[in-house]
């Protein structure tokens, strides 16, 4: 199915159906679908199925192109001074956050953002040891870290943090009903 579209108002909304919405998430594996929109000096083109689906704007001389796969939970978006990159094939490593992984943890989905020279980079673990465990690893490792927030919300949760001038990193723990969710990131600026 192609539909062509004029006005740039549906445009927001039909992209999130393509992406995230219900009526595409239900249809068929072989049902796409292509959407165009025409607007004066812009494309904007989406299409996508019960698998994911990719939009794709150019407007002069900015293009921007984004594409997620539900299957594999990847998401990449690139446009000009900037990417976007997330999912459970997105590397990450202990190295590179400067902060060090839970021994025996499982490696989630990592992301990157890099935008005006600036660049966000995560990892989420989880482990099946108990949260006060995974506390007591964070808190022997983290020297200089300052102690953000605890069992907050509900639920038990601690966030350390260490901002220097130009970079951040953070974790932050979490207890979940079937394990420990470990949430490594780091913040560069430029």
């Amino acid at each position: 199915m192609t539909t062509r579209i004029r006005t740039l108002a549906p445009a927001a909304a039909l992209a999130l159906v393509v992406f995230h919405g219900d009526a595409v998430a239900d249809a068929p594996p072989d049902d796409t679908v292509d959407i165009h929109i025409d607007v004066p000096g812009a494309m904007i083109s989406i299409r996508g199925g019960a698998d994911g689906g990719t939009v794709e704007i150019r407007a002069g001389d900015v293009h921007i192109q984004a594409e997620g796969d539900r299957r594999s939970g990847r998401f990449t978006v690139d446009a000009p001074n900037a990417s976007v990159r997330a999912g459970g094939d997105v590397d990450v490593s202990a190295v590179e956050l400067g902060l060090p992984f839970y021994p025996g943890a499982e490696e989630g989905s990592g992301s990157r953002v890099d935008a005006g020279g600036s660049r966000v980079i995560s990892r989420t673990l989880r482990c099946d040891d108990s949260y006060d465990e995974v506390v007591l690893f964070y808190v022997d490792r983290l020297d200089g870290y300052k102690l953000k927030r605890q069992d907050r919300r509900g639920g038990r949760e601690t966030e350390f943090e260490r901002d220097e001038r130009r970079d951040k990193r953070t974790v932050r723990i979490r207890e979940k009903n079937d394990g420990t969710v470990i949430e490594l990131s780091r913040f560069v600026r430029s």
